[in-house]
């Protein structure tokens, strides 16, 4: 038996890239890029979270809350967190 290691380099020492190839994007699907693709705008344009969530305050340990607002892409809070 081998080590992972000399496994690993057994693969290197024998596999070569597959040429690059153009598809369109409605046959792209489970395709690997050839090369990295990085836009030079930033969309959407303005200060944005990455995740969806809600903001509480977890000391009050309310059993209960109510969502005070809605902040959709592109919005500013308005309303402050305060307990419950």
């Amino acid at each position: 038996m081998i080590t992972v290691d000399e496994a690993l380099a057994a693969i290197d020492s024998v596999a070569r890239p597959l040429p690059v190839v153009e598809v369109s994007l409605t046959v792209a699907a489970g395709c690997v890029l050839a090369e990295d693709v990085r836009s030079d705008i930033d969309s959407p344009p303005h200060n944005k979270a990455m995740m969806d969530g809600y903001a509480v305050v977890a000391s009050d340990r309310a059993t209960r809350r109510r969502v005070i607002e809605q902040v959709t892409a592109g919005q500013v809070p308005i309303r402050r967190v305060d307990p419950g």
